[in-house]
């Protein structure tokens, strides 16, 4: 071999080594990109209108246009390439003050887009020798490091933040390197739990622990009452613990992690979706796959024809949780005995309530908590029944309490033991309104009727409760339901119906209301919210909402509030 042949390889052997080092690419912990701006700008505009309605949809855009013109006057987004996306990462590092943060925004020329960042308040000085590279001077800035501003030749305008000064061209990541022009989110991120430092995660679940003593402290200050102070600080001590745990687990067992959001413009349905990807092999991955579908105690509980319903499981599968939901249960029980004292909760009811609880508490250590409920139709007077089933765990020691209260002389007359029975089970008529004060049943007469009946069964894993004129018949049937797949949330609901219950609670409010508006009008039950979860390969859970029904219903169960 020749003496220039082997020169030339050791130049290249040489650059190879070092080419790294010299323009090394970072490596972002999380990156995050937005559709374009004329999108972004076009869906907030068509969700405006979905939340406010058809009648008042119209003047909530045009406020929010006229919002943007008095912020960015007439020439608006000029300078801003409206029709390509946005995207931005951040590369983290052991110390938060040591962490870089870098935004993508397109642009169309340099000029232009120096003169929009002057409409919306940002102040620029040009860096020395370095063309196209700008300081930044932030409106209530939050790092502490400089920012800085570099324009490139391709029609990019690179945001730096939390810099000791400019970063090289070099090392910045070139937009399609960011880019996923696959994903047709309307925003998504996307985090490499590989490249979160240990000490800075250290760092951050700190500020979470720290801030939950504080939090303590303040509701010892400020609670009397022991069981709720109980509740608050079991929460802020097992809340902590939980997300170190699984923010640990998932920095460690976990490869990826994304969050896409997308929004349906037609319907005004949002869709979250969460996607985490174990590491093969760890036991975060097996657990994944040995995940079967949810099911539910009260899968078929809900009619199809109800006003509104939901089903719910809440997870129990944490030592953190179970600790939480035990002190919950417990707490709700002291409270309502508490109220004796005001001479709400009769001394002989006190007995059912603490049994009550200590079934729902062991239903949470068997990590077998589902729940569901309903608004059934009204019967041909008009009156509405609401029906609830929730698990519970062995009824010996709640109906004892509750044969022992019905013998006593005041309340005898509220309770009828054993009026039905279905499959061996008995159901009751209890003094519901006896743990509520007096007028509470006042204002809800409108839509139960006078002293509505209340009747309850217990099964060996559920209690079934119903309030109103048909709780009888309610009970009956929810006895008769079997536990099937259901989502981990759902509430579904019929809108005309609702706002027919509503008006029952409050006619005046209700009166007032838009009959125009389709979502009060004559709409078919539909789904407002529904969470899904799913094993497998991956863990994926999806969150989706529609904001047009999600806001009536708000607005709907606030006018009921009289």
């Amino acid at each position: 071999m020749s003496m220039t042949i082997r020169a030339a390889l050791a130049v290249v052997a040489f650059l190879a080594a070092t080419a790294p080092s010299l323009a090394a690419a970072p490596e972002p912990a999380a990156v995050f990109q937005a559709q374009p701006l004329s999108r972004l700008l076009s869906d907030y505009r068509a969700m405006l209108k979905h939340i406010a309605g058809p009648t008042e949809g119209d003047d909530a855009v045009k406020q929010f246009d006229e919002d943007l013109k008095d912020m960015l006057g007439e020439r608006g987004f000029e300078g801003v390439d409206i029709n390509r996306p946005i995207a931005g990462y951040a590369v983290l590092k052991d110390k938060p003050a040591d962490c870089g943060y870098v935004l993508l925004v397109p642009i169309t020329n340099e000029k232009d887009f120096l003169e929009f960042l002057g409409r919306v308040k940002i102040k620029f000085e040009a860096v020395k020798d370095k063309k196209g590279v700008y300081e930044l001077e932030l409106p209530n800035d939050p790092f502490s490091k400089d920012s800085f501003l570099r324009i490139t030749e391709n029609g990019w305008a690179y945001f730096t933040f939390n810099e000791a000064e400019p970063t090289d061209a070099k090392n910045l990541l070139a937009p399609q390197d960011v880019l996923d022009n696959a994903d047709p989110s309307l925003l998504s991120v996307r985090v490499y739990p590989g490249r979160v430092p240990e000490n800075l995660l250290d760092s951050f679940l700190g500020d979470i622990e720290r801030h939950a003593n504080d939090m303590k402290a303040i509701y010892n200050a400020i609670l009397d009452q022991k069981h709720l102070l109980k509740i608050a600080t079991t929460y802020f001590d097992e809340g902590p613990k939980l997300v170190r745990r699984y923010t640990e687990t998932g920095l460690k067992e976990a490869t990826g992690v994304s969050v896409k959001f997308r929004f349906d413009a037609q319907t005004g349905e949002t869709n979250t979706e969460i996607t985490v990807t174990p590491k093969v092999g760890t036991p975060f991955a097996k657990a994944l796959a040995a995940k079967t579908a949810v099911t539910n105690r009260f899968a078929g509980m809900i009619p199809k024809n109800a006003v509104v319903g939901g089903v719910v499981k809440v997870p129990m599968f944490a030592p953190e949780l179970l600790a939480i939901g035990t002190v919950f249960f417990e707490g709700i029980a002291a409270e309502l005995n508490a109220k004796d004292e005001d001479g709400a909760l009769p001394a002989k009811l006190k007995p059912v309530v603490t049994e009550l609880a200590k079934g729902f508490v062991r239903a949470v250590k068997a990590e077998n908590m589902d729940a569901a409920f309903a608004v059934l139709p009204p019967n041909k007077d008009g009156k509405y029944t609401i029906l609830l089933g929730v698990s519970f765990d062995d009824p010996t020691a709640i109906e004892k309490a509750i044969r022992e209260a019905a013998k006593d002389a005041d309340l005898a007359k509220d309770f009828k033991l054993d009026v039905a029975k279905v499959g061996g089970v008995s159901i009751h008529k209890v003094p519901l309104l006896k743990l509520f004060p007096a007028d509470f049943a006042e204002e809800i007469e409108p839509a139960f009727g006078e002293k509505s009946p209340a009747h309850v069964a217990f099964t060996k894993d559920a209690v079934f409760l119903a309030f109103g004129p048909d709780s009888l018949a309610a009970v009956k049937t929810a006895l008769g339901t079997k536990p099937g797949p259901a989502p981990a949330l759902e509430i579904t609901a019929n809108a005309d119906a609702l706002q027919k219950f509503a008006a029952r609670l409050n006619p005046t409010a209700v009166a007032a209301m838009d009959p125009a508006d389709p979502v009060i009008g004559k709409e078919k039950t539909s789904t407002m919210l529904r969470i899904t979860i799913d094993g497998g390969k991956e863990l994926k859970v999806q969150a989706t909402m529609n904001v047009r029904s999600l806001t009536h219903l708000a607005q709907l169960f606030e006018i009921a509030d009289p």
